[in-house]
Formats: structure tokens, C-alpha cells, sequence
């Protein structure tokens, strides 16, 4: 792993040229080192995934695929809802060039998400409802597990929109304990409850999501309390309010885009429930865990540092072009071959590593690959919609990619003969075009193409 990281590193730095300026220039030069930040946000983010990566072959045994089923039926509804709970603000926190008026906004989107997880909790008292939600996925029983959903709401937005704050603030060091700190506490509370009598009296998978989400967002509070505490008395009601109405854009345009997306991404997840059952869903939910750590741990190291850095040249009119070829160039030359070789064997690999009922997840697995590598060699960059305020054409993108990804898996559901696996071909292949789509247009905005703002040649 030490010598995929230093090669990851010493590309970053044959591409290196001058530092993007800095937003704050008492936060040092540090900030401005962007292979190293992105180093070290793939290194902690390494140490946080080898540890789920080794429990996961333990709790696989422990746990049921159905039980995996009723975590990723769980989680495709979190998914969804969450876009609505945050309504997308977290997103414009990198924005601000005062840091007040980006705290304040960090202020109003995590008091606005409180009151909309409040919000899921009262709905789905109420019986009807509950009972509603959990048909769609053909199983009345799990009305049971809906009770979770407001708590993994409130934890889960709360971290996100903290985890923005950090990243803005170049808090890497921070961020990447708090990664470990997350994934460590996922795992230990899934092994805690796996064991006899347990794991028939709860299903830790989902408290041991929960759980991390909680411990995540804690620790990151109490590190922006610590350091950001002077900043409240800069903050007023009005200050938040006009924040919140500065930055409307984001709830009006990227909200039903990002909602559409997340229906896209949870399509095979709820089609899979509905047509098949949780056993089947579990053992795609868990092939898609598997295959996101890849993404996880590198992929989004590099989207949080070329976020940061591509922010700060767009605000000084600067194209960011070489900084996307620098970061898509190691990605896609180091990720290929791995990729590849998963592709091939892992028919055979992942029932040998997670036990014999995990056959079908093996094939799930090999179907889905050419699509997680586009994912992951495009997803660092999908924040460009944003930075050059071309909310508009991320709305045209995903409602296409939603379209696509249920015409693909419906399709090849009726091609192959109602089979789980012929729909999973459907969908991966509109998966991998969109995301091809995606980095060509996010390519173009990093050339300067369709801004709002004039963009300075380098």
C-alpha cells in the first residue's frame, strides 16, 4: 500500500506546477502542497478502510445477506432523504470568501437539517406511512427498521455539513483522523454485535452505520468548537438568514438534481427489493460497498483537495484544466490494472473471502466494475458544476442519468428473462456512459467552456 501511495505522490509532483493561492494567508503554506494534501488524505483514508476491509470478511459470516439487504434498503432511503434534509448547502460552504459568512451558512444548514430530520421522525410515527415506505421494497416487516431513519439522518448530515467546514479550512490532518476514527467505530460496533444472541436481536450493521456517523460528526464538532469558537460572536440570525437566501441556487437547482441522482444511484437497490427480495438486494448492497471502498479511499481524498484548490482558482478567474489532468492522470493509470484484474477473478475471490453465501455477490461484483471505475476515476471532479455555477446543466445530467439507469436495468431485466443478473448488465452500461458524459462536460468547465465568470489563460 506504502508503494502505490508513493507513486500516487511522485505523479502528483511530476505534474506539479504553482500552488493555488491561498484564501487565508495565515493559514500557511501547507494548505498550498496539493499532492501532499491529497497523500495524506488517501493515507488516512487507507488506514481506515484496511480495518473495515479485514472485519468485513468476518462479519460476512456473521451476518445474513438479508441482513445486509435491510441495511441497503435502509440506507438507499437515507440516501434519498438526505438531499432533502441538508437541501444541498452544505455545498456552497466552500464558496464565501469571508470565512464569517461561511460559517454562518454552517450554522443555518445544520439548524435547518435538525429540524428536517425532526421532521422525517414525526412523519413516520405515523403508522400509515411506515407501512407504506416498507411495501415499496415488499417487505411489511421492515417497518421496523424505518424507526432508525430520523437518528441516521441527523448524525449523517450533521457530518456532512461539518466535513465541509474542515475541508475548507484545510483542516487535512483533522479529516483524516476523523476518516479512521469513523471507519474504526463502524467496525468495532459491527463485530460487537454480531455475536449470539445479537445479531438475531439487532441488526448491527445498521447501528454500527449509525453509531459511526455520530462519533464522525462529534469529533469534528468539537475540533471546529475548539478552533471556531471566537467566530459566534460574528454571528447573528440575519447574518444566517442572509447566507441561506445568498446561496438559495443550491435548494432550488442542485436539490432536484442531486435527488434525481440519488434515486439514479438507488435504483438497483430498490428495483432489486421489488422485484427479487432483500436476500438478492443484500448481496448487490454488499457488492456496492465493496466495490465504493476503492472510491472511499482514494477517489474522494482527491475530490476533497482539488475542490479546495479548484475553488480558489475559480474565484481568481483562473482556468483549473491542468489541476483536473493532474489529478485524473494517476487515477486512471494506477486504478486500471486493479480493476481489470478484479473483473476477472472476482467470480471466484469474493465467495472464498466472505463464505459460500456470497456467491452471487462475486458475479454482482464482476458486472458492476467497468462502472465503478469510471465512478471513480470522474467523481473528484463533479463538483465543477458547482464552482462554475452551471447548476442548470448538473439538473439536464442527472435527470438523463436517473432516465438512463432505470431504462438500462429494466431492459436488460426483460432482455435476460427476468433475470437479477441480465438488469444489472442494463444498468451498468448506462452507468459507465453517463459518467463518461459527466467527465467530458466537467472537462470543458474546467477549460473555462459555458462560465459565468471570465476565465484567465495559463
Amino acid at each position: 500500500m506504502n508503494n502505490y501511495l508513493n507513486k500516487i505522490k511522485s505523479l502528483f509532483n511530476k505534474f506539479k506546477k504553482k500552488p493555488a493561492p491561498n484564501r487565508l494567508d495565515s493559514q500557511g503554506g501547507g494548505r498550498n502542497d496539493y499532492a501532499k494534501n491529497i497523500t495524506k488524505l488517501v493515507s488516512a483514508t487507507a488506514i481506515g478502510q484496511a480495518v473495515p476491509g479485514v472485519v468485513g470478511l468476518i462479519i460476512s459470516r456473521m451476518y445474513t445477506p438479508a441482513q445486509f439487504g435491510e441495511f441497503g434498503a435502509l440506507n438507499a432511503i437515507f440516501s434519498v432523504f438526505l438531499v432533502l434534509t441538508t437541501c444541498m448547502y452544505e455545498q456552497a460552504i466552500m464558496l464565501p470568501e469571508d470565512d464569517n459568512d461561511a460559517f454562518a451558512l454552517t450554522i443555518g444548514a445544520t439548524v435547518l437539517s435538525a429540524a428536517t430530520s425532526l421532521l422525517w421522525f414525526i412523519l413516520l410515527i405515523i403508522r400509515p406511512i411506515r407501512l407504506f415506505v416498507a411495501g415499496v421494497f415488499g417487505e411489511k416487516e421492515f417497518a421496523h427498521t424505518l424507526n432508525w431513519l430520523a437518528l441516521y439522518l441527523f448524525f449523517g448530515a450533521g457530518y456532512q455539513i461539518a466535513n465541509y467546514w474542515v475541508n475548507r479550512k484545510g483542516m487535512y490532518n483533522q479529516l483524516s483522523a476523523n476518516r479512521v476514527i469513523k471507519a474504526l467505530s463502524i467496525s468495532g460496533i459491527n463485530l460487537g454485535f454480531g455475536f449470539k444472541p445479537l445479531n438475531k436481536m439487532f441488526n448491527g450493521v445498521i447501528i454500527g452505520r449509525i453509531a459511526g456517523e455520530a462519533i464522525s460528526w462529534i469529533g469534528l464538532v468539537l475540533r471546529v468548537w475548539k478552533k471556531e469558537l471566537y467566530r459566534f460572536k460574528s454571528i447573528t440570525p440575519s447574518l444566517v438568514l442572509t447566507q441561506l437566501k445568498r446561496y438559495r441556487k443550491f435548494p432550488i437547482m442542485i436539490v432536484p438534481a442531486r435527488l434525481i441522482n440519488a434515486i439514479a444511484q438507488q435504483t438497483p437497490v430498490l428495483l432489486l427489493s421489488t422485484l427479487f427480495s432483500l436476500t438478492v438486494q443484500g448481496g448487490f448492497s454488499y457488492t456496492y460497498t465493496l466495490l465504493g471502498i476503492p472510491v472511499s479511499l482514494i477517489s474522494r481524498a482527491a475530490g476533497d483537495v482539488f475542490r479546495e484548490n479548484a475553488s480558489i482558482l475559480y474565484a481568481k478567474g483562473q482556468s483549473c484544466r491542468e489541476l483536473m489532468l493532474k489529478t485524473l492522470k494517476p487515477l486512471a493509470l494506477y486504478s486500471a490494472p486493479v480493476f481489470a484484474l478484479l473483473m476477472i477473478f472476482s467470480p471466484k475471490l469474493i465467495p472464498l473471502l466472505l463464505g459460500p453465501d456470497w456467491t452471487l455477490a462475486g458475479e454482482f461484483v464482476q458486472i458492476l466494475t467497468p462502472a465503478f471505475f469510471m465512478m471513480f476515476i470522474v467523481t473528484p471532479f463533479s463538483f465543477m458544476f458547482m464552482i462554475a455555477e452551471r447548476q442548470e446543466f448538473e439538473l439536464c445530467w442527472q435527470a438523463a442519468f436517473v432516465v438512463m439507469n432505470i431504462c438500462g436495468f429494466m431492459l436488460g431485466y426483460y432482455v435476460t428473462g427476468h433475470s437479477a443478473k441480465g438488469a444489472l448488465i442494463g444498468f451498468t452500461i448506462s452507468h459507465t456512459l453517463m459518467h463518461v458524459i459527466d467527465g467530458v462536460i466537467s472537462y470543458f468547465l474546467a477549460c473555462g467552456k459555458w462560465r459565468r465568470r471570465k476565465v484567465l489563460t495559463s
